[in-house]
């Protein structure tokens, strides 16, 4: 699972769909990426990993594709969203995750507000399904939380900026999930996927619910 800074070429969407866009990741910190979350994480979203250890990227191929599949037939818009990390041997890895947003998807048709304690039902679901600590939860206009697999509270943010609160969401994960010491990485950025290359990836990606800048 690790992957070098340097590769500039490299995206994970053929990890779960045949694709021939080898575009490189796109910066959370970038105005078209940004945007684009902006306006659906309005009415609020989850925060959650499907995958479990760095050490099977099999295993967790199979979890995003199945997270995937699940969330088309809830018909859930999501984005996946990847943490570069530093390791303390100045290695370099990408932490997959996804943000599930509170907006019921219809291909070719307008989205629609979903109901926001279900959504929250669903992170404490995925949270317990894929054996993470925690989840990231936000209201529209409230703090991002950080809750435990059962439910409860653990822990609040202070920050408002996407990068700002990923940073705590990514640092709880690496502690509590992996079971890694805080010296043992360090958050280096979020990156999403590149946009569509060409009309059909774009129909396909869409009609999974993907949000793409």
């Amino acid at each position: 699972m690790n992957t070098s800074v340097m590769d500039e070429s490299r995206n994970f969407i053929n990890d779960y769909r045949d694709t021939f866009n080898n575009a490189p990741l796109v910066g959370m910190n970038e105005t078209s990426a940004k945007s684009v979350f902006e306006r659906y994480s309005a009415n609020g979203f989850i925060i959650v990993s499907p995958c479990e250890s760095y050490e099977d990227n099999e295993l967790n191929i199979e979890r995003i594709r199945e997270m995937i599949s699940l969330l088309k037939s809830l018909k859930y818009a999501y984005m996946p969203v990847y943490a570069l990390m530093e390791t303390a041997k100045e290695d370099y890895m990408y932490e997959k995750s996804f943000v599930i947003f509170n907006c019921i998807h219809h291909f070719n048709k307008n989205n629609e507000v979903g109901d926001l304690q279900r959504l929250f039902e669903l992170g404490v679901e995925l949270a317990e399904k894929y054996n993470q600590t925690t989840f990231m939860f936000q209201e529209p206009n409230g703090k991002p939380k950080c809750f435990k697999k059962d439910g409860t509270l653990e822990s609040e943010c202070d920050g408002v900026e996407f990068n700002d609160f990923t940073i705590k969401y990514w640092n709880d994960l690496h502690h509590n999930t992996m079971k890694c010491k805080d010296d043992e990485y360090a958050f280096m950025g979020c990156y999403v996927n590149p946009r569509p290359q060409s009309l059909c990836e774009r129909m396909s990606r869409d009609a999974h619910g993907e949000v793409f800048i």
